[in-house]
């Protein structure tokens, strides 16, 4: 979705108006707009209902059957009724910052803040935000990694891997040899992984937060 404004005759005078600008820069962060079948490396989240209780004991059932985009996960729960409690994405002071679901409840009560399972379900995991605390925050694990069902097009924020004719990657070994690699063929993590691996002398796995790769 888009909105355009009207021209503005200057550049430092005229205010735009009330409200607020939101600019989501580059990083491999998760954004609202993220459809949720690209997310936990490319395995997605189980469509379903999460229950989601806040410290004053008050919960509410949020149906997340239909959701596309982590946007309609986040605007689910923050409609949620008879619950006092927030969802965002991440910020900055958190460990999984732009990762991650973060939930706030601003109940003020004295019990635990926790999100539940419905029906056996596994959409709350998936999301990275079954848990239960004994503070007013849950910072959601990391769900926007890479993985082997990750395609190429959705790394670097969508803008994928930019190829060319002939090989696109040339690796110089320590005995001074020089394997290289054709990604013509290659769409997905997985098979930059078996690529890699394939070439005499290299190996290649994700890092320990799984937003990139080590080579051997």
């Amino acid at each position: 979705s888009q909105f355009v404004s009207r021209g503005f005759t200057d550049a430092d005078a005229t205010p735009v108006g009330a409200g607020s600008l939101s600019f989501e820069l580059g990083g491999g962060s998760l954004a609202a707009v993220t459809e949720l079948e690209e997310l936990n490396g490319g395995e997605g989240v189980q469509r379903g209902s999460i229950r989601i209780t806040d410290s004053s004991g008050n919960s509410s059932l949020v149906d997340l059957s239909t959701a596309i985009s982590v946007d309609d996960v986040i605007v689910a729960i923050n409609d949620a009724t008879g619950i006092e409690v927030s969802a965002a994405i991440s910020g900055s002071g958190a460990a999984n910052s732009g990762r991650g679901i973060t939930l706030t409840d601003s109940s003020g009560g004295g019990g635990n803040f926790f999100v539940e399972e419905v029906s056996g379900g596994s959409t709350a995991s998936d999301l990275g935000i079954l848990t239960s605390v004994a503070g007013a925050s849950i910072e959601g694990n990391a769900i926007r990694t890479i993985g082997q069902n990750t395609r190429l097009s959705e790394l670097n924020d969508g803008l994928g891997v930019r190829t060319g004719s002939g090989n696109d990657i040339e690796f110089l070994l320590s005995d001074l040899s020089t394997p290289s690699l054709n990604l013509d063929d290659v769409t997905t993590v997985g098979g930059l992984m078996d690529a890699i691996n394939a070439l005499a002398g290299l190996s290649v796995s994700l890092n320990a937060n799984e937003d990139g790769f080590i080579v051997t």
